[in-house]
């Protein structure tokens, strides 16, 4: 009996061993299946559609039964097999760690491990390396769609980059990236570009993703920019950190502890308050983050501007009254202190003068009309259905965009009309000798007829003013440097037209100031320019004696340059005619257009020691009734640039024509000629075009490779 009872006691503590081992399984897999589905965004996912129904359930249906199909663009990246698995593994030691399975930390810390691919596109298949790219799980959550950093060892034109992400939508907040770089680029803000394609990886299902731009000169070239850099408050971004000399890094520093202490001179104050009306509007403090501000340097205005990205309208703005509005920017701004102390000063400033105040006020009203605008094009309709079809819970993940931006319109807001208060005017009645730069704010300077102005080794820098500086036949005006020590002018954002007439310019220099560099002796930013009568002579150093940099339109008449060190005239993202004009004893070229167009009629060009004519970065040159003669090289067209010229006498030129491809992102250039070019001298690459009249010239000689022969090793002079 004692016996049985003994086996009765043991089975029943074996049952419960039995259950107190289903239980112990059934807790650890539900706590493994609930971090599970959290961690990986299966709960989110839930989450948002739920709140997608919720908040408009027949756009929401709609979306959710509609196709998916798009046109766009079709990519495909693969990886060997081998390759694929290395990735595949360095993203599962992450994922299945305990320090982000558990404790949902972000993946700050990696080998940066690329692995080689072939990308096709556009029937082209491209050889890459790619690594896997995202501090955040949205990166690489999912079994295989993942973000990857792309490089490859040249530029790929396709996708107007060597460097560049692939990221899916989601990533980036689905459509919020996309229009705050749209509206942005409107106001001359370097602006990033997101290209929608269907990505296919090594086979499996296509997906919708995002090409993003990359940090890099040919972004920055592309929006209009001269390369410069790119850097946070902890980091640079471009170029890259063995690419800069020590004395970079610390022109690097000094901006940063610029930014952080005198915003008000280096900081391109209008572009900032955009970029903060448009995160007050978004809510929406991250994209403050110190190591997520980006900024660029700006080195022909000497201003830092700011870059966005990584930008959701995060929290719902209610609006009541303007005064709303006001108290509601202060609390945005002081939370924004908070949150990035080096940029206290600036946005104090702000909170601390009620005229800036309105003045951000006013822009947050200008940005909600510019993103109400966008959202209204046919363009725009098309890409938001396409990524709502593929993502119908984003209708409510970005109805902040819609609803915040009517929250200020709501207010009729009644916009200031700016009064047209006169500039100020500086008046030069005598001959003056400058003891010190002369730096002048919306201030016009004007010099009378006959004086002699010398800049004694000092800088006129003018900012939104113009120069008036307006002589007689018999009486005029001198503008030059006594000085052995560098005098430049530097004029930025002229509200008028800046005039020279009978005006004889000579001894100046390239402007050299701390970090701020400038090639040429006379820079105009964005400015028109209007000479007549001027004389250019002898200037002393640097790579160009007059720059037109994103000029609308600058006007040359009877104008010489004579005896110039380097480059006559540069335009850089200009346009301008040249006409009656005279060029002597030049040192390099004597126009050089990136990204311009200009017309040059009756002219002379004697004696310039390399191209008299060149045409680069897709700009589009004429040339007519001019004689060039005695010089190195008459015309030169390259990177996807059109020159076209007739009626011209060319006499004992070295070379008369050449065309090639100097930079991988653009393709050769292109000539229309009323010349028999056969009877001519000249060196083109193949791939380039010729035409005489209308028809495409077939017949020419051309060879694999010009630059071989350029830049002083045949024909020219060394690149500077």
């Amino acid at each position: 009996m004692m016996l049985l009872q003994g086996h009765k006691a043991s089975d029943k503590k074996d049952e419960k061993r039995f259950f107190l081992v289903v239980y112990v399984f059934v807790l650890l897999f539900g706590v493994y299946s609930g971090m599970y589905c959290y961690r990986f965004g299966i709960v989110v996912d839930v989450k948002h559609h739920l709140q997608a129904a919720h908040y408009d359930f027949p756009t929401y249906f709609k979306y959710l039964t509609s196709s998916s199909d798009n046109n766009f663009d079709d990519i495909a990246i693969d990886f060997k097999f081998k390759d694929y698995i290395k990735l595949s593994n360095q993203r599962s030691r992450f994922v299945y760690s305990n320090s982000h399975f558990f404790e949902g930390k972000q993946w700050l810390r990696r080998e940066s491990t690329y692995a080689k691919a072939t990308i096709k596109y556009n029937q082209k298949k491209f050889d890459v390396k790619a690594k896997l790219f995202g501090k955040n799980n949205d990166h690489f959550r999912h079994p295989y769609k993942w973000s990857f950093r792309v490089k490859a060892k040249d530029y790929i034109k396709d996708f107007k980059n060597g460097k560049f992400n692939l990221l899916q939508p989601n990533t980036r907040l689905y459509i919020t990236d996309v229009i705050c770089n749209r509206v942005l680029q409107q106001h001359n803000i370097l602006s990033l570009e997101y290209k929608p394609v269907n990505l296919t990886i090594n086979d499996r299902p296509t997906d919708l993703y995002f090409i993003e731009d990359f940090f890099s000169k040919y972004l920055i070239e592309r929006n209009g920019y001269r390369d410069s850099f790119i850097f946070t408050f902890s980091s640079i971004k471009h170029p890259s950190l063995d690419k800069l000399n020590e004395n970079q890094l610390r022109d690097i520093d000094q901006i940063k502890n610029d930014i952080i202490n005198t915003p008000e001179i280096i900081l391109d104050q209008d572009k900032f308050d955009k970029v903060l009306a448009l995160l007050f509007l978004a809510q929406n403090k991250h994209p403050y983050l110190v190591d997520n501000f980006h900024m660029f340097y700006n080195n022909v205005t000497n201003k830092v501007e700011p870059i966005v990205r990584e930008v959701w309208f995060k929290d719902v703005l209610t609006l009541s009254s303007k005064e709303d509005l006001k108290g509601k920017l202060i609390e945005f701004i002081t939370y924004v202190s908070d949150y990035n102390k080096n940029l206290n000063t600036y946005l104090s400033s702000i909170v601390n003068k009620e005229k800036r105040l309105e003045q951000v006020i006013t822009t947050i009203n200008t940005i909600s009309k510019d993103l109400t605008a966008i959202r209204s094009t046919p363009d725009w309709q098309t890409f938001q259905d396409a990524i709502y079809s593929r993502y119908p819970q984003a209708i409510y993940l970005c109805k902040n965009i819609e609803i915040n931006v009517n929250a200020v319109l709501s207010l009729n807001l009644d916009e200031q009309k700016k009064k047209l208060i006169p500039n100020r005017i500086k008046q030069i009645e005598t001959d003056t000798k400058l003891e010190d730069d002369m730096v002048l704010y919306d201030t016009d300077l004007s010099l009378s007829p006959g004086i002699t102005l010398d800049l004694n080794g000092h800088h006129i820098i003018l900012v939104s003013g113009h120069i008036s500086a307006v002589g007689e036949a018999t009486n005029a005006i001198t503008i030059t440097n006594s000085s052995e020590a560098h005098s430049s002018i530097v004029v930025k954002q002229s509200k008028t037209p800046n005039k020279f007439a009978y005006v004889n310019i000579s001894k100046l220099s390239n402007f050299d100031d701390s970090y701020w560099h400038l090639p040429a002796g006379i820079t105009f930013y964005e400015s028109e320019v209007l000479m007549n009568h001027v004389a250019f002579e002898s200037n002393r150093a640097g790579d160009d004696f007059v720059n037109f940099f994103r000029c609308s339109d600058f006007n040359l008449n009877n104008v010489s340059f004579t005896n110039v060190n380097a480059d006559a005239i540069d335009s850089d993202f200009s346009n301008g005619t040249i006409d009656n004009c005279n060029f002597l004893n030049i040192g390099n070229d004597a126009v050089d257009g990136s990204g311009s167009q200009i017309t040059i009629t009756n002219s002379r060009f004697n004696n310039v020691e390399d191209k008299v004519i060149s045409a680069g970065e897709n700009s589009t040159m004429h040339i007519a009734n001019s004689t060039i003669l005695n010089s190195e090289i008459s015309f030169v067209s390259k990177d996807d640039s059109t020159l076209s010229e007739q009626n011209n006498t060319l006499i004992n030129n070295t070379l008369d024509y050449c065309l090639f491809n100097k930079k991988k992102e653009f393709d050769n250039g292109s000539l229309y000629t009323d010349k028999n070019i056969l009877q001519t001298k000249y060196l083109i690459e193949k791939g380039s075009k010729v035409y005489k009249g209308a028809e495409e010239l077939m017949n020419l000689k051309m060879v694999d490779s010009v630059k071989e022969s350029l830049y002083g090793i045949e024909y020219g002079k060394k690149s500077r």
